[in-house]
């Protein structure tokens, strides 16, 4: 079972039987929501999870996460492709190359917009006819 308690200064000591119901918990009685991605592949303890507002939650998923100084130092990227998120960018990296395209060429994802994206894709398909 899952416990509720020290969760977003939740004082509930139920054991919810599932992840399912400890979400519907946070969500109806406090307002509150996880992550799914973090909780599914961050390896914390669930009680250390963060606990986000929706408006949070919203600001997590879109900008990621940031340090005192302001530098970025997380980010669930988002394929423009299929509107998905991944955990990081090696798990966006494969996905693209698995389900979109193949790049041989080292690159971030993260940062990528679906026009560059394509532009990568013609100019590839340009050099490879040019070959033939």
């Amino acid at each position: 079972g899952i416990n509720a308690e020290y969760m977003g200064g939740c004082t509930d000591q139920r054991v919810y039987q599932s992840l399912v119901s400890l979400k519907k918990h946070l969500r109806e009685l406090h307002a509150r929501y996880i992550c799914d991605l973090c909780t599914e592949k961050r390896s914390l303890l669930f009680s250390e999870q963060p606990v986000y507002t929706l408006e949070t939650l919203k600001s997590h998923m879109e900008y990621g996460e940031f340090d005192d100084e302001g530098n970025l130092v997380f980010l669930h990227p988002f394929c423009k492709f299929c509107f998905k998120h991944f955990y990081n960018e090696d798990e966006f990296a494969f996905h693209l190359n698995r389900d979109h395209f193949k790049c041989h060429i080292s690159v971030s994802y993260t940062h990528l917009t679906l026009p560059t994206i394509y532009s990568v894709q013609i100019s590839v398909v340009a050099v490879s006819l040019k070959k033939k």
